[in-house]
């Protein structure tokens, strides 16, 4: 097709509330445009360069022996009770026979549920299923910037196996094709560990794109390249060397309001006082626990790693 004829426009400058570079080049490209706080069209162009990217994902994912399926967004809210709290947090609506439906933002159940009916035998597995649809992400994001749309497209896959052992092979080998879908997409993302099992093995990973105004936070040493989610990362702090028990005492710390203050006071390093941490956990049934947390006095207390020591 002619340039003439495309249904395009370029700019010369990028509107005043792009300020994202990225974002500025796609705009002036004649890529995409903006219809609102968090509204984003693809003109013909944009849809063809993210048309582009669905394949070459496809492409590798089928590879490796992926199926590609189409999944319902609008599902039964019932499906989402007991899943993550995002999924949870759908946007919620009432059809004409008054039954409560939801964007689905997550379709572990749906895919559950159609294997119930399908997979009759363990010999039909291992089963690798992905779908590339919109989704709907209503965030707080007050970014003006297509990362913080309210809906994008999402590569989601999904595998189901018969043992642990195979789950794992297939988990890598899954993650290796998203790195190679990634590196041919010349897009500078760095993984890291989003989530660890009881054993601390790595079993989730993010791909994130570095970005000064992003909302997402992760560690990464210099050194050995380790990557992880705050939320997840091991920290190595040095322990204190030991020494003998002292017998217990009370001891009055006027104006000692922090713990810096405390061990001043007492001649001490931090790393030789605690601090206690008072919470008030919710719980999926809707229950409220008062929360006692102790912690060494020169570390702060991570409250998503809290959530997973289990009473």
């Amino acid at each position: 097709m002619r340039m003439s004829s495309m249904f395009i426009q370029t700019l010369r400058e990028a509107p005043s509330d792009a300020t994202a570079p990225g974002y500025q080049f796609l705009v002036r490209a004649g890529f995409i445009r903006g219809l609102g706080s968090g509204a984003y069209a693809w003109l013909p162009l944009g849809a063809l360069a993210r048309r582009r990217l669905a394949e070459l994902a496809g492409t590798r994912l089928r590879g490796i022996g992926g199926q590609e399926m189409a999944l319902p967004q609008v599902q039964s809210a019932e499906l989402l009770h007991d899943l993550s709290d995002d999924a949870a947090a759908a946007v919620r609506f009432r059809d004409r026979n008054h039954r409560t439906m939801a964007l689905a933002a997550a379709q572990e159940r749906s895919v559950l549920a159609l294997a119930a009916g399908v997979i009759q035998s363990y010999r039909q597995l291992p089963v690798v299923l992905y779908q590339i649809g919109p989704c709907y992400c209503d965030c707080a994001s007050e970014l003006n910037d297509p990362i913080a749309a309210r809906e994008g497209a999402v590569l989601a896959v999904y595998s189901l196996h018969a043992d642990e052992g195979d789950l794992r092979e297939a988990y890598a080998r899954v993650s290796e094709t998203l790195q190679g879908i990634i590196r041919e997409a010349a897009i500078p993302c760095q993984p890291v560990i989003s989530d660890e099992d009881s054993a601390r093995r790595a079993v989730g990973h993010r791909w994130l794109f570095p970005w000064p105004h992003g909302d997402h936070v992760y560690v990464m040493c210099a050194h050995c390249g380790y990557a992880a989610d705050q939320e997840v990362a091991r920290m190595a702090k040095p322990r204190p060397e030991p020494e003998p028990l002292q017998p217990m005492q009370e001891m009055a710390t006027p104006d000692c309001k922090t713990i810096a203050d405390l061990a001043a006071f007492l001649g001490i390093p931090e790393s030789r006082t605690a601090k206690a941490v008072f919470l008030v956990a919710g719980f999926p049934n809707g229950e409220e626990r008062f929360v006692f947390a102790v912690v060494r006095g020169d570390t702060t207390l991570n409250e998503a790693k809290l959530k997973k020591v289990r009473s």
